[in-house]
Order: structure tokens, then sequence, then C-alpha cells
């Protein structure tokens, strides 16, 4: 019979607690059979008198072991335990071989029968530390499966002392011991000696072999073959089994907070902060220990937009711990040292700023401020810190260099957990978001993630507006690339009529059908159209003619004449097999047209890149006949920084430079092009600020409010600008045209243009044009 029993010089509640806890999870009974006997121990002493050592008090001692073995109740099975009692002193000797002797004051000792957990000798050092205090044993690791865990112990024992091999399987107890004036735990492990066991079969079992242990071992959860296998029923154990407990509180406070932080969310909720909080204070050995953590971003460069609601801070009351105002504060000394900062008493320090008079304020005194890094940057910041001046101090530096990466790596796991929620928000929300704005959709994703936490059934994202940007706008137009498509196409329809007559022509020499006389009359008809001017509808119903008449036509003529399939199959090997109809000069056309769309995209995306690190703006680039782009600039965009007039200066200037610059490209492109185009250059000055607005419906940014969409209808009809009283278009080939409609704006221009003709960078000639009012757009001038 395998139980627990606590010896009665334990109080109480102390008993109840081990009782409890053992109940809740732990064995009670099992069929092994186990039995305290002094036995092992007397024949000890006998073998230890026998040897020619010199020992002191030898007499004595076999004195006292012969009166022992005349005591029948001490050399047989103990069932009453008061005989332990009757014979005290007699019992002391016997175990002192157990006992560590002159260290017993401070060693945490106690001897049991096998497989029980009553003591019935204890160490004085023991028994204090259990008098007043709380107690609770765990078996580790296998938990659930802890009656199992036993008997496969047991099973090993068999194995190694009844049949020879040589096994160790060994069980770690735990015992958490807090006493009760304290908050925080002691861990104890116990170190178990099995010299004095004897186990004895109770009737004749065959020695398992090598295959069958071996699988055994292999198979340690399952316990069904080890009783099979091993009948450990059918064997007694007897004997003492002393227990050792060793402290361990340093590295199952660690285990523990290991695994609470491996927990997801284990730094947003609060009751996970204040069970690592607890863990700390075993940790420390001391109720005085105050955790605080926080998720930030250093250097500023690797910052994040995500507020990461992980600000369990000791200093809650200041919203930006790296606020240039703190400038040589305890937690900016670490962050920028990257290092410990231990300060053992915070009235120490001679320039206090707010974030150390706010740590006095709340009573802190000690404090421990460890960074925490991934590579070279910080996300986050650990404060441990005391109310007792002293109490934390440099001797703690290693205790906290073995706690920083539990609290790294969970942090890190932690932040990459809000990350994919928020993008997983956005990505359902919204669409791939240009990064200088993806602060303000983060911003919104984090109120809807915030409402979704208090249990709000209402969930909706707010609206994305930026108001009084100011927006740039330009294109790189293909010139007449709307009649160069249209000749392409035609080129195409005339080829492909032409084939199809051919074939018509030559089939009519094997085949004596009217009706290709018919269809051929009817071909030349309509290339006859096609030749004086095609537009979209003349191209839909050409191709239509093609392949609902000429097709199916062709098909008959197979069929019909076998020696006119190569000749039809000639024509339909020249088709695009995707579009079944000739493909050649639309293709060239569209081609050159993707190469300089593609050319001018990579170019922007390139230089666009660079402005962007000087100023944060808003960049958003179509492509169709050449390549417009949107650009907004303001403050309200910079989730940081300052910005000035001079900003949007320079990012005019910018865009002229580079709207030369693409001209100059596709110049160069001529040689690569096997349809010549070139491009017209425009720029839109506007400097009225406008507001935009992410609309849900088309995912991206729009002009918000009527009064800024006349921006818009401005946008959408200056590419067809006609100069006043001329009836030509503004945009030329080789050139930039910039329209605007203010006199501030032509000066502020004309002093760009005159410092590039100044540096060589354009040629001098510089026209002036008033623009023909277009469909309730007017005022507009510009220069080319």
């Amino acid at each position: 019979m395998i139980k627990l029993n606590i010896n009665d010089e334990f109080p109480e509640h102390t008993k109840e607690a081990m009782y409890r806890s053992f109940e809740a999870g732990l064995l009670k009974e099992t069929a092994i059979k186990s039995s305290l006997s002094l036995v092992p121990l007397i024949k000890y002493w006998e073998k230890k008198f026998e040897s020619k050592e010199s020992q002191l008090f030898k007499e004595q001692g076999k004195e006292l072991l012969r009166k022992i073995k005349e005591i029948p109740e001490l050399n047989a099975p103990i069932t009453d335990r008061s005989v332990l009692d009757k014979y005290k002193d007699h019992v002391q000797f016997l175990v002192s071989c157990l006992m560590p002797g002159g260290l017993g004051d401070s060693v945490l000792t106690f001897i049991s029968a096998p497989f029980e957990f009553e003591g019935f000798a204890h160490t004085p050092a023991l028994i204090e530390k259990m008098q007043h205090a709380e107690v609770d044993f765990l078996i580790k690791h296998f938990d659930c499966q802890n009656i199992n865990n036993i008997l496969v112990k047991a099973c090993t024992l068999i194995l190694d002392k009844v049949h020879g091999y040589n096994l160790f399987f060994e069980l770690p107890m735990i015992a958490s011991v807090r006493q009760n004036d304290r908050q925080f735990k002691e861990y104890f492990k116990s170190s178990v000696n099995l010299d004095f066991v004897e186990i004895k079969p109770l009737k004749d079992l065959p020695r398992p072999d090598e295959d069958t242990v071996r699988a055994l071992l292999n198979d340690m959860d399952n316990i069904q073959p080890w009783i099979e296998a091993i009948q450990p029923q059918n064997y007694e154990f007897s004997g003492v089994v002393r227990a050792l407990m060793i402290d361990v509180t340093a590295e199952e406070a660690l285990s523990q907070i290991k695994y609470f932080l491996l927990e997801k969310d284990s730094l947003i909720k609060e009751e996970s902060i204040n069970n690592i909080q607890s863990l700390l204070r075993d940790y420390f050995r001391t109720e005085d220990v105050h955790l605080g953590i926080s998720a930030l971003d250093f250097p500023e460069e690797f910052s994040s937009y995500h507020d990461y609601s992980i600000r369990h801070d000791l200093t809650n009351d200041i919203p930006d711990l790296l606020h240039e105002k703190f400038d040589g504060s305890i937690i900016q000394q670490a962050v920028h040292a990257r290092d410990l900062v231990i300060i053992d008493n915070l009235e120490s320090i001679e320039n206090p700023t707010e974030i150390e008079t706010n740590l006095l304020e709340k009573g802190f005194h000690s404090i421990c401020i460890a960074p925490l890094l991934s590579g070279q940057k910080v996300i986050g910041i650990l404060q441990i810190a005391s109310k007792t001046p002293f109490l934390l101090n440099s001797l703690d530096r290693f205790k906290l260099l073995d706690i920083k990466p539990l609290f790294r790596t969970s942090l890190e796991r932690s932040r990459e957990e809000i990350d994919n929620q928020i993008d997983s928000i956005i990505r359902e929300q919204y669409t791939a978001l240009h990064k200088s704005v993806e602060w303000k959709f983060v911003e919104s994703a984090n109120q809807m993630m915030a409402e979704k936490e208090k249990g709000s059934l209402n969930l909706k994202l707010a609206p994305i507006v930026f108001k009084d940007v100011v927006p740039l706008y330009g294109q790189a137009d293909i010139v007449g690339s709307s009649t160069i498509r249209n000749r392409a196409i035609q080129k195409d329809l005339l080829e492909n009529l032409r084939m199809a007559e051919e074939v018509l022509i030559k089939s009519q020499e094997s085949l004596s059908l009217p009706i290709l006389k018919q269809y051929q009359k009817k071909v030349e008809e309509v290339s006859e159209s096609v030749a004086l001017s095609v537009n979209s509808n003349d191209e839909i119903r050409v191709v239509e003619f093609i392949k609902d008449e000429i097709y199916p036509l062709f098909r008959m003529i197979k069929q019909t004449n076998k020696s006119l399939k190569p000749l039809v199959n000639a024509y339909r090997d020249q088709l695009n097999p995707e579009l079944g109809i000739l493909y050649q000069k639309r293709k060239s056309y569209e081609d050159s047209v993707s190469l300089i769309n593609d050319t001018i995209s990579s170019y922007l995306e390139l230089k666009e890149t660079e402005i962007q690190a000087l100023l944060p703006h808003y960049f958003e680039k179509y492509k169709t006949d050449g390549v417009e782009f949107d650009m907004y600039v303001d403050e309200s965009i910079l989730k940081s920084g300052k910005f000035s007039s001079m900003h949007i200066n320079n990012m005019r200037l910018w865009q002229l430079i580079i709207m030369w610059d693409v001209a100059r490209l596709v110049r160069s492109l001529q040689d690569k092009l096997e349809v010549k185009l070139d491009t017209a250059e425009l720029v839109l000055v506007h400097s009225n600020p406008i507001s935009i607005q992410f609309r849900m419906d088309e995912k991206r940014f729009d002009v918000d409010g009527a009064y800024n969409v006349r921006y818009e209808i401005i946008k959408k009809r200056i590419d067809k600008a006609l100069t006043k009283g001329t009836r030509k278009r503004l945009t030329k080939a080789g050139t930039v045209s910039v329209i605007y409609s203010q006199d501030k704006d032509r000066k502020e221009y004309e002093a760009y243009i005159k410092c590039l003709i100044d540096n060589d960078y354009i040629a001098s000639e510089v026209e002036h044009f008033e623009l023909e009012k277009t469909l309730g757009v007017e005022g507009l001038k510009a220069f080319r």
C-alpha cells in the first residue's frame, strides 16, 4: 500500500495542505506492497562494526546494536508506529548513518518507509522550516501520470535490485514552501537514498529478457506493459528511505517564469503579469519586488507604428519614456547603452528627471532597468523595483541576466502576435498600403482591437482621413497613343482579312462552292471599310465577323477537301492562339508601351524612395498609356517629425527635376522600342490644401468633400488641355508642361525654372500659355 502520511510533528495546517495537494492529482494507493523496516539499517551497522576501521564509540555502538537485535519489534516490519516512540533512542542510533550529523541544524532531511511521504525522523532544520509554513508537493514533468511514474519507479527498482539491470530512474519531487508571514515561496527538490530498501519476491518469477526491458524503456508513458512484464504486485518493498531536500528556489522560479511567459498574451493579460511578479518574488526571495515591462522601439529608424498594448511599467503615468525631455533618465541610459542599469538608491540621483521623480513618488527606492534587445534594436524594457533602498543592487546583476532572455523571447512573440492581428485587420479591411500612411491604418486597427477587447459588438473602423494636405500631380503621357494604337489594330485587321481572302481565292480552285465567292466579296467590303478608319466599335465588328463567319467556313473547307487542310492550317498558325486573330502590330505597340511604363515606373520608385527618406509623404502611381502619379505632403501625414513650407518647395522642385529626367529616359529607349513612341510630361500645381480619405469600396485614397472635387476634375482633363486661341494641345513630346492658376504659383515656378536653366539642366526656351475653358474648368495657365 502506498500512501501519503504526514508526521504529527508538523502543524495541522501544513499536513492538510500536503494531503490536499496529493489528493488532487497524486496517488493515494496502488497494488505495490511496502513496509517500514529497520532491518537493512541493522545489517549496515553489523557490517560496519565488523570492519577493521577505527570508529569512535565503536564498543558503545556494538553494545547498543546487541540490545536492538534482542528486540523483536525492531527486527521485523513495523506496522505499529508507536514502536518508534517506544524505542526512540535505539531508532535514532540506527538512522544516524543517514542523518547529516553536525550539519543537522541547516540540512533539510527526513527518513520514511519506501513509497511513503510520512517521515518518522527529521532534522531540526526541516521541522523549523515546516513549523509555520504552507507546503505543496508536486511531481515534475509527467504531472498527469503521477501514479504511473511511481509504478515505473518501483519496476525499475525491481529490475535493478532483483534482476541485476543497472537502471536509474529519478522521480524528482518539488516541495513549495511559503512561510505564513511571507508573500514568496521557496522550492525544494528531494534527493532520495534507496540503499536501505530491500525487495523480496512473493513468488518465483522469471527474469525479464533484455528485449523486453528495452521495449519498456522506450514506452515510459504506458504503464500496462510494465505491470504485465514486471508484476510489481508480486514483490514486497521494505526498509527505509532518506530524502534530502535541496533548495532549488532560483531554478524552479525560473522554470515557472518561463512556463508563464510561453503562454499566449502572457505580457498583455494583467493576471499573467501578476503571476509572473509573484514568481519573481520567489526568485529574489522577497515580497518587496515589483515588475514593470513595456514594449518600445529604439533607435527611431526601427520604430513601429503598432500600439502593442504592452505597458505594465512602473512609470505608467508617463506616455513616452523616450521623449527628449527625459534625456539622461535611468531608462534612457539603459536603452542607449543597451545594458543593465542598477540603482540601489534613487534618492542618490543628483539631477533626477520626471521619470525618477515619478518612481520615488510611487515609493520605489531601488530599481534594475534591463533593455530587451532584438539584434541591435531595443524592443522593450524590463523593470524590477523595490520600495526598500539597497535591496536591489549590483549583486543582482547575474539574476537579471538569467531572466532577460525569457522576457525578450516572450515580448518578441507578443509583438509578433499583435502584428499579425493588425495585419489581418488591414488586409481584410484595406489593401496594400503605402509605408508613409501605414501608421494611420494601424492606429485605426488598434482602436478596433481595443473595442473588441471591451466586448463591443458594433465594431467599425474609424475613417482614414488626412486633412489640409498639399497635392502634387504629374504624368508622363505617351503622345498620340490612341492614334498609334488604332493604326496598329487597323494594320492587324487588314492583314488578317487579306490572309483570309487569299485562302478563299485558292480554295475556289479546288472547290466549286458559290458561297466562297460570296464571302470573298464580303471580305473585300470589310477591308475597304477598315482601310478608311477604325474605332473600338469597328474592331469588335470585324473580329466578330472573322470569328463567327470566316472561321466556321474554313473548318468546312478542311472537312470538304483534305488537300486544302494545309492551306487553312497555315493561315491559323499565323494567328494568336489565345485571341484567335492576328496580333502582331498591336503586340509590338503594347510591348513598346509596357517597356516605357515599366522603365518610368521603376525610375519613379527608385527616386521616390530617396525623397521619402528625407520627408515621408503619400505616393501613388498608375500605369495607363504612360504613367501618372499623386503625391500628398503635409504634417498630418507624418507620424512624428517637423514640417515647414520649405519641405513643400523642395518636393515641387524635386518633382520638376524628376519629370525632365523621365523625358530624357524615354528618349534613351528609342532604339529598344519596336514602335517609336515618345512622352509628354505634365505637372499640375495646386496650392490650396485639400483633404483626402481612404475609400473602402475602391481601396484607395480620394479627395474628401465637395470643394476638393474640383482638383480631381482638373486632373482628369488637363492632359487634353488646349492653348487659348490655337486649338492645339498644350502637352508636347520632349517638353514638360506646368499648369497653374494662381500668380504666386507662377512666381514660385519661374524661380525653379530659372535655377534649372542657369545650371544647364533644361533649355532656355520657356513658353507661356493661357488654356481654353473646358467643361467648367477655366482660368488655368501654363509654362512649357
